[in-house]
């Protein structure tokens, strides 16, 4: 899962690479609740390695929550998953002492 922030300047972000890229890079973002999409074209700043790394900056119109990402060139789909927009929350962790008795 990928977090980014609701801002409008830019943010780095990191793709699972499962194979290299053919060709031009398009990074795609289709909202869960309105089906709405959002494309932009980015570049890998990394040439080696296991991620994708590039630029992204959001438009102002991004609402905040939850998108499936994908990651594509000319060949087809190269990753694909779920990100978040938005401050991320940190959950709560409640740690509660048990105490078993023995009859």
């Amino acid at each position: 899962m990928i977090y980014l922030k609701n801002i409008s300047t830019p943010q780095g972000v990191f793709i699972p690479k499962c194979r290299g890229a053919k060709g031009d890079l398009l990074f795609s973002l289709k909202n869960t609740v309105n089906q709405s999409v959002t494309e932009m074209s980015v570049v890998d700043e990394w040439a080696r390695g296991l991620y994708f790394r590039f630029e992204v900056k959001l438009p102002a119109e991004v609402a905040s929550g939850e998108y499936e990402y994908s990651l594509t060139d000319d060949a087809g789909v190269i990753s694909e998953g779920i990100l978040i927009v938005g401050e991320s929350s940190n959950p709560k962790e409640y740690n509660k002492v048990i105490q078993y008795e023995q009859y």
